[in-house]
């Protein structure tokens, strides 16, 4: 047995929720709908204040590891030691930002947003916010964006979504970049910044270096046993013998003494 309404639903609210599913329908029928114009020429001239409030609950088991185990039989562990121990951890967090989106006459918009939450600099730098609090602030995006005719140049803290989900990357820069769109193609060219939303300064990804390391001695260079002969049998190697001496782990001297 069932009291109230049949369902049926005539008025405001229906007309509302008919009219996002129909959004979402034509957005899904657009196969090109990953390519988007930093700057919407439909958008009316005026100011919007936007912002969101998140909050979130992290928790993980970890993993037992030897705390004072830095070199593996393949590798050293130096500033990722936090990441090898994979301790157990918990925690809440929460965030709030606030901010405007601004039409100035036809052509330029800007974009002011802000955030404050329990976190130092990039939130990916932590696995648990070290305070449940709003005392951290950070500006995350300041895009002033001016339009012509099939370009949009646009300075100051960009987001860049590389990808078609921003999977590789979807952090801000901080710089200019300039985009031309044209029907179904478009290019996007850009030049920034990335340490304020990375936190990397300066990595082996940006330029080259030249140092000594060190590595463990391979078989033939320690043993001389080449994996190579294994399968010939003594009387493919007999007339040739190796050996190798390794010394200080950086030099190796190799003498070959035919027979």
């Amino acid at each position: 047995m069932k009291f109230g309404a049949d369902g049926h639903d005539d008025g405001i609210t229906s007309k509302t929720v008919a009219k996002a599913k129909d959004a979402v329908r034509d957005k899904l029928r657009d196969l090109h709908w990953f390519i988007q114009a930093p700057f919407d020429t439909e958008k009316e001239e005026g100011v919007e204040f936007i912002g969101d409030y998140r909050a979130r609950w992290n928790s993980f088991t970890g993993k037992q590891k030897p705390s004072e185990a830095r070199v593996t039989a393949i590798a050293s562990v130096g500033s990722a030691y936090k990441n090898y121990l994979d301790k157990s951890d918990h925690g809440f967090e929460q965030r709030l930002r606030a901010g405007i989106d601004a039409r100035i006459g036809d052509n330029t918009n800007i974009t002011l947003l802000g955030s404050a939450s329990g976190m130092t600099g990039v939130d990916t730098m932590h696995d648990v916010s070290t305070s449940k609090g709003l005392n951290h602030q950070r500006m995350d995006t300041v895009d002033v964006t001016q339009h012509a005719q099939k370009w949009d140049f646009s300075i100051g803290r960009l987001t860049e979504p590389m990808g078609v989900t921003g999977y590789w990357f979807g952090k801000e820069y901080d710089g200019g970049r300039a985009v031309w769109t044209s029907g179904k193609n478009q290019v996007r060219i850009g030049y920034g910044d990335f340490s304020h939303s990375t936190s990397i300064a300066d990595s082996a990804y940006t330029h080259a270096t030249r140092q000594i390391f060190y590595r463990s001695p391979t078989k033939l260079e320690w043993l001389g046993y080449d994996a190579n002969y294994s399968d010939i049998g003594i009387a493919g190697v007999e007339n040739t013998f190796k050996y190798n001496v390794w010394s200080d782990g950086i030099k190796g001297i190799r003498a070959c003494i035919k027979s």
